[in-house]
């Protein structure tokens, strides 16, 4: 047994990476600077939470400090591990150290990471594989986002925002997409594609098999050996007659019909390439297919929170113009002559400047945009006020509007609006469920 601190236990990331230390039989502790859910379930599994960041926290007996990529190096908890002369690894290292015990299935990508590992947890546990699953959201009806099982099967959403997905070796490697991401860590698109090339490259060389998303062209000229998986035909795997149905879409995958609960063409994409991958471990893609139609979702991926008659409200974890766009593209392919209104939440002040120009047309679709002020994300700006201006100037669209009151924001959008989604990775989710109680 370890005594192992998280430091930044709250994040969804991090929580599950406790409660696998937890159930293998560690002593676990942590902080953060908010109680939320996931701290709570830790808790009840005996896991030692503090709020807030302070040396005294960390047990001088500690095996480990692991600390998530919000966790700056002057954070004290940091300082008095290295002081004390433990030893400290970040959260994408310390998942390659436990993935080397596994036959991993792991899924990279810009997009799309946690609704695929998801679907493809869903498909395995179908197949009455006792599996092992580490993701970045929680099914919906499920208690935590980690689950440990009796196989030697694990799933895993690997990290290339920090470059810690190199240290991984899979078995299966799923890349979802690729875009202009993390170029606060990487510097230049060009090293971001170096970095998603050679990870293909290691699985590759390692004997594993890599399965993208062969319609991204940034993909198609990075990956030299791989299965492909897209709309187009000169994919490996080929999605057709797509034809949407009331609250998702039936398709062919490579002439296999599969029916999906879900909107929009991302997630006909993420859902072939788990389907994809599922054959290789078991059973074959047409009874894989079947397994998806009674899947659940996934916790802030378009989660329907009320449908009454004022309106159908939504959350959603989309914080990038990418993840936007094809969200609001989704919504109104179910909803072609609704309001939609989108009470939008950005995150990060590195990210939002980073993508500002194409902030210009991704909201184009909806009906309104309610634009809340960004999320900091643990961040320091000088200059928040101005770049939330900025931000609000570059959205091309003519119902929009701005207030520094998030709250006040979604309970507008409630009297308004037929169809709601808000969006963002920080705390919106958070705010709006509290608006609807």
């Amino acid at each position: 047994m370890k005594q192992i601190h998280f430091i930044g236990i709250g994040g969804v990331g991090m929580s599950a990476l406790a409660e696998l230390a937890l159930r293998n039989g560690n002593e676990v502790s942590g902080s953060d600077v908010v109680t939320n859910s996931y701290t709570r379930h830790l808790q009840s599994l005996g896991a030692s939470i503090y709020y807030g960041h302070d040396g005294e926290n960390l047990s001088g007996s500690a095996d480990l400090v692991v600390y998530s990529s919000a966790i700056s190096e002057d954070n004290p908890e940091m300082r008095r591990a290295r002081s004390l002369g433990i030893s400290v690894i970040n959260r994408g290292e310390y998942l390659a150290r436990v993935q080397t015990d596994y036959e991993t299935l792991a899924v990279a990508g810009a997009h799309g990471k946690t609704s695929t590992s998801s679907m493809l947890a869903w498909i395995l546990r179908g197949q009455q594989l006792d599996i092992n699953y580490l993701i970045g959201g929680k099914l919906l009806g499920s208690k935590s986002n980690c689950c440990l099982g009796d196989s030697r099967i694990l799933i895993v959403e690997t990290d290339e925002s920090d470059g810690s997905f190199l240290h991984f070796a899979p078995q299966i490697a799923i890349i979802t997409c690729f875009d202009n991401e993390h170029l606060n860590f990487y510097g230049t698109v060009d090293r971001l594609k170096d970095a998603f090339r050679s990870y293909a490259q290691s699985v590759n060389q390692r004997g594993g098999r890599v399965i993208f998303n062969g319609d991204d062209p940034v993909l198609r000229e990075i990956i030299a050996t791989g299965i492909s998986v897209g709309f187009d035909k000169i994919n490996d795997y080929i999605i057709d007659k797509n034809e949407a149905k009331v609250n998702g879409f039936s398709y062919l995958l490579n002439q296999s019909p599969v029916s999906l609960p879900l909107l929009g063409d991302h997630m006909i994409l993420n859902s072939a390439l788990a389907l994809v991958a599922s054959g290789f471990v078991s059973g074959s893609i047409e009874n894989n297919g079947n397994h998806l139609s009674s899947f659940p979702g996934v916790a802030r991926r378009l989660e329907l929170l009320r449908d009454d008659k004022i309106c159908r409200f939504y959350s959603d974890y989309a914080h990038h113009p990418t993840e936007v766009r094809e969200t609001i593209k989704a919504l109104r392919s179910a909803y072609p002559k609704e309001k939609i209104t989108v009470v939008y939440q950005p995150h990060r002040y590195s990210r939002t400047e980073a993508t500002l120009d194409e902030y210009r047309g991704c909201f184009g679709q909806a009906d309104e945009v309610m634009l809340g002020e960004i999320y900091s994300g643990g961040e320091a700006s000088a200059n928040v006020a101005e770049l939330n201006q900025r931000l609000f100037s570059s959205i091309a669209h003519e119902n929009k509007r701005f207030s520094n009151d998030l709250r006040s924001l979604i309970q507008a959008s409630l009297q308004g609006g037929e169809i709601v989604v808000c969006m963002g990775a920080g705390d919106i989710d958070k705010i709006a469920r509290e608006c609807l109680q």
